[in-house]
């Protein structure tokens, strides 16, 4: 991949937590410039200070996928400055693996190479760029760190004359050889989106007291790293829970140049939940202190950049001057709250830029307005939850997880013909190595990430398989299917371990998970929606590798499941092993299990009539407000109410699948522009599982 670059580092800085470098060299023009580049963690590239990309795309622990830029286009005649600023983070998280920092680039220009990475003379220069702030709070449990910035003007020399910004030299040494593959994807979009508008402006003020906000994620233990309290430089979240704000003009203008003194804000809105790096152009007349407070929501004129238990929270101390801000990671916001906390500063420009999949071509026609906006809410949400792996949301994890993709996976196929995307994430899981976090035969609920706390779901290892079937059918690759063979044997040889004398699984250990309601609370002894997937997943092998003895088990699974588990005509979600040994259903019945029970064909309307006939007339949107059925458990959308949706689409109910999905999503599409989570905002309201909304309307649609 790489013909003379070595990766390289700061020497004995390689596993140092949270540090920040600028590496740099000079071009001469040619059209003809192509950028390889690799690094751990993150990095963003520019040209004249001019923002090109960001990456790498994740690839699984050991490997290192290299970016391929064609950045001739950025140059201008006579020399050019090539920036890239690296993050190294060091610390277990559910977005980037814990593995030590590097940068390994070189530069080609017609065919030869020009500039590399190296310890003597290939041309690229490194500095430590201290202006972002090291020692701070994780940004959530499951991402690294949050961002703050200290600038003076060396900051702005670092993209024109970085040899001479004043920052310390570093001297770089050679690190340990890497295994480095192709990017394999598509590069993604990073379009600029400016604010709509003002929503209005304020004062601030000290001495709101209340409790410290302390989570799993402030607390160095043995599973999680971050810098204990007493080594914090800034304490963003503390700072900012402490403000009082008064709104005192609430009049909506449209977006343009914000002047902020002291102890000022304005709150500034986007027109949809939008994904990306914050950039930002501002003046400082006085020594400032700048708060950025973002979330998706925007309810009673708050911003609560706390929501989503993630610090949605900026700061930036700047000395007079103009400054080009661009943070190194995306955020997820609609809605933005600017604070000057003392000096001056005018913010000229703000914007977010986009991280995200590419803008898709030839929108459906669609006549009825409304599933009009939730079918763009649900291509939106694919695109921002769709970069180099399918996440779950792209604010609070960014992580790759199993389940979620199974949804994600059928929209890239639908919207784009293609499988760029599922092929590194199936890959990943494939590439996975032993991990001592993990039992022998588990796969990694997320992933490329660490689990120290050697937390894992049963369940969504089960449901790699049925996605992997999935797979199968649409690209025809044997060839990866014979490659996961032994992952998928090694899963099925673990959950044997938990089969019972009726072959059903039985105290399932780690995170049984059902879905996002009651259901969750219903998974021991034994959970029938867990047997339920697990039959079907003996089918789903069954049909991949031609495994025929799979069937009759499966058989023998859900025979048990129908002739056992029935309670008032409903499926009981699980039953309790009695002292004697004997075995009692617990009564309670959820809706989610009901929808497991016809996804998986352990019932359908022919086997079941009256159960599917309670389903279709008593349930769905309009439950919550008409609960004929008391006694069974509410379904949330992740993913229940998905489940219902798909079963609407499999038994050619059109019409009522129409009315469901505006009823289910209407009120989504139009506050946020994004599907989201839960059927409420108490979490990501840009969720990547929610973009199959978009199938769904497509097939409803004929398109």
């Amino acid at each position: 991949m790489f013909k003379r670059a070595l990766p390289v580092f700061e020497a004995g800085k390689e596993t140092e937590m949270n540090t920040f470098y600028g590496f740099y060299t000079k071009l001469p023009y040619n059209a003809d410039t192509i950028l390889k580049i690799a690094g751990s963690s993150v990095y963003s590239v520019a040209v004249n200070g001019e923002f090109i990309f960001t990456g790498p795309a994740r690839a699984a622990h050991g490997y290192y996928r290299v970016d391929e830029l064609p950045i001739g286009n950025y140059l201008k005649t006579g020399e050019n400055v090539l920036t890239v600023r690296l993050s190294a983070y060091n610390c277990n998280s559910f977005s980037f693996l814990d593995v030590p920092g590097f940068l390994c680039a070189e530069v080609v220009q017609g065919g030869e190479v020009v500039r590399f990475t190296d310890v003597c003379d290939g041309g690229f220069g490194c500095v430590a760029l201290d202006e972002r702030v090291q020692k701070v709070f994780r940004y959530s449990f499951q991402r690294n760190f949050s961002e703050a910035y200290r600038l003076d003007a060396r900051y702005g020399l670092f993209d024109v004359s970085p040899a001479e910004s004043g920052h310390r030299s570093v001297t770089l040494a050679v690190q340990a050889d890497k295994t480095f593959i192709p990017r394999s994807l598509f590069l993604p979009e990073f379009s600029v989106e400016e604010p709509q508008q003002i929503l209005g402006s304020g004062t601030v003020s000290d001495g709101v007291e209340q409790p410290l906000y302390r989570s799993r994620e402030h607390k160095k233990s043995e599973i999680l790293d971050c810098f204990a309290e007493d080594e914090l430089e800034y304490r963003c979240l503390d700072e900012a829970r402490s403000l009082a704000f008064a709104k005192t003009d609430r009049t909506a203008i449209p977006w343009k140049p914000a002047d902020l003194t002291a102890d000022r804000f304005a709150d500034l809105a986007w027109r949809c939940n939008l994904t990306g790096l914050i950039e930002l152009r501002f003046t400082v007349t006085e020594a400032c202190e700048l708060l950025l407070l973002f979330d998706e929501i925007y309810n009673n004129e708050t911003v609560d950049f706390l929501r989503l238990n993630c610090a949605n929270v900026i700061r930036i101390d700047a000395e007079p001057g103009s400054y080009h801000l661009l943070t190194q990671e995306p955020y997820v916001f609609k809605y933005l709250r600017a604070v000057c906390r003392k000096g001056s500063v005018r913010i000229d420009e703000i914007c977010l830029r986009r991280v995200s999949f590419y803008a898709l071509p030839d929108r459906p026609q669609i006549a009825d307005a409304e599933l009009g906006r939730i079918y763009d809410a649900a291509v939106e949400t694919f695109r921002q939850n769709t970069y180099d792996v399918f996440m779950d949301c792209p604010s609070r994890e960014r992580a790759g997880w199993l389940c979620d993709s199974f949804f994600t996976a059928r929209v890239e196929r639908a919207l784009t013909g293609k499988t760029e995307v599922e092929d590194c994430f199936l890959w990943n899981f494939v590439a996975h190595p032993t991990d001592p976090d993990l039992p022998d035969g588990m796969l990694p609920m997320c992933y490329p990430s660490d689990h120290t706390d050697h937390l894992y779901i049963p369940n969504w290892a089960m449901w790699y398989v049925m996605e992997l079937e999935e797979y199968l059918a649409f690209t025809g690759n044997r060839a990866f299917a014979e490659q996961a063979k032994s992952r998928v044997m090694g899963l099925m040889d673990f959950l044997r371990r938990y089969e019972n004398a009726d072959g059903l699984l039985e105290k399932l250990d780690a995170w049984v998970f059902v879905e996002w309601s009651k259901a969750n609370d219903l998974v021991q002894d034994i959970s029938y929606p867990t047997n339920m997937l697990y039959a079907r997943v003996k089918r789903a092998v069954a049909a991949i590798y031609g495994d025929a003895s799979l069937i009759a088990e499966a058989e023998k699974i859900e025979a048990y499941i129908r002739e056992n588990t029935v309670v008032n005509g409903f499926f009981c979600d699980n039953s309790y092993r009695r002292a004697d040994g004997s075995l009692e259903l617990s009564g309670e019945c959820t809706e989610a299990c009901q929808y497991y029970a016809f996804f998986m064909n352990v019932a359908t309307p022919e086997t079941h009539p009256e159960l599917w006939r309670i389903l279709m007339t008593d349930f769905g949107p309009h439950r919550k407000a008409d609960n004929r059925h008391p006694k069974i458990h509410f379904a949330n959308s992740f993913i229940g109410n998905y489940l219902r949706l798909d079963l609407l689409r499999r038994y050619g109910m059109k019409e009522k699948l129409t009315e469901e999905i505006r009823g289910y999503f209407l009120h989504m599409a139009d506050k946020t522009g994004t599907l989201w989570e839960h059927d409420g905002e108490v979490a990501s309201c840009n969720h990547g599982f929610a973009s199959y909304i978009a199938v769904l309307l497509r097939d409803v649609l004929g398109v």
